[in-house]
């Protein structure tokens, strides 16, 4: 026979679940330059694997204010950032519903670029937006970019060249996220040289706009060598005067990713990230082969840049 209390322990156990998850939000959300602690993005991450849904994760946030300050929405951006890539696989699907929502924030930025924050998070809108519909279209692509071995076979010839183009567009949109957010941070070095502060990247200001971009390294690395695979899988199937403009947008995109991944090098708070050949490939079978053992050995054996949060 049940004690008369037990039938309320699902309610407390649901309530102290939403106690703690509000709670993460709040000190995740604010207009604070600190970086969250990595103790509340987790939980907000595990939370979506715990429920299989990221339900409540929109339920706190979608009334709320994120248009009050370009921080926040910064903030709340890198937030689902993470949770497409890391938390439950329903993450995509669940806040696609929220695409709407997350347009209209992306529009309040662009016409409000009061300050860097503005612009920079008006970017970022515009990438997790890209992301959601990329994944939409393509739901058997998870939220961590690791693509079935079978995905190439199973797509047909039109659907994959489209794909191409898609892929190319979104990493388009994440170097153009990279470009903003080293832009703003080298202002801050100007400034901060000038009047003789700290290095941006050692303060909380330098973090929040450093952070993300080792999320957008980790994207551009991983769609990177899905690109290769994927054009010479086409290069395997079409003539290649109907990949030309496939190879030109690819050898720029190449060039930019270089071109960031040289700078970033420089700088103390990336320890650990990818080398690019010094030209791009040419879709040859064993030059293919040999980038993509590259790619996959260096997602096996070193995690991306780790994100420098405050500590506890």
């Amino acid at each position: 026979m049940l004690r008369k209390y037990d039938s309320i322990m699902p309610i407390l156990i649901m309530d102290k679940f939403a106690v703690k998850q509000s709670e993460s939000l709040r000190k995740i959300l604010n207009n604070q330059e600190l970086p969250p602690k990595a103790k509340h993005v987790d939980r907000i991450v595990q939370g979506t694997h715990q429920r299989k849904s990221c339900a409540f994760f929109w339920s706190g946030v979608i009334t709320g204010n994120l248009e009050h300050h370009p921080l926040v929405t910064w903030k709340f951006c890198h937030l689902l950032h993470t949770m497409i890539r890391d938390g439950h696989e329903s993450v995509p699907r669940e806040s696609y519903q929220s695409l709407r929502r997350l347009m209209g924030l992306r529009d309040f930025w662009k016409r409000r670029q009061s300050s860097s924050y503005g612009f920079s998070s008006a970017q970022y809108c515009n990438v997790v937006c890209d992301r959601l519909l990329f994944h939409r279209k393509y739901p058997q692509i998870p939220g961590n970019l690791v693509v079935p071995n079978d995905l190439l076979q199973n797509l047909q010839n039109a659907v994959a060249l489209n794909a191409g183009t898609e892929v190319l567009d979104h990493m388009d949109n994440l170097l153009l996220l990279q470009r903003t957010g080293i832009a703003i941070w080298e202002y801050n070095v100007f400034v901060a040289v000038f009047d003789s502060l700290e290095w941006p990247y050692v303060t909380g200001q330098g973090q929040i706009l450093l952070a993300p971009l080792t999320l957008v390294i980790a994207d551009t690395w991983k769609l990177y060598g899905f690109l290769i695979e994927l054009l010479h899988h086409l290069h395997s199937v079409l003539p290649g005067v109907r990949l030309a403009i496939h190879r030109r947008r690819f050898q720029e995109v190449f060039r930019q990713m270089k071109a960031f991944l040289d700078l970033a090098s420089k700088l103390q708070y990336f320890p650990s990230l990818p080398s690019l050949p010094l030209i791009p490939p040419t879709f040859h079978a064993i030059e293919v082969i040999t980038i993509l053992n590259q790619v996959d050995e260096m997602f096996l054996s070193e995690e991306p840049p780790s994100l420098l949060m405050q500590p506890d």
